[in-house]
């Protein structure tokens, strides 16, 4: 499960804003806005935490338990 720490780490990581996010997953700003709000649990829906994630892999970038990231092969 995605969360709204882990969505903010990884835009920092990147050195991307919430507009660079929403440019990136094509969800409304509200939507990025509420996923990067949220506490430690879910994000919004089942699809939005896949458009997040996959914009974040595609940057290179993993999500996990353990935290962000970079992506292993990448470095």
């Amino acid at each position: 499960m995605l969360t709204g720490s882990q969505i903010r780490e990884a835009c920092d990581f990147l050195k991307w804003t919430r507009f660079d996010l929403q440019r990136r997953t094509a969800l409304p700003l509200v939507v990025i806005d509420r996923a990067m709000m949220s506490p430690d649990g879910a994000v919004g829906t089942l699809a939005d935490e896949i458009v997040i994630k996959d914009a974040f892999y595609r940057a290179g970038v993993e999500c996990g338990p353990d935290g962000v990231r970079l992506r292993v092969g990448l470095a």
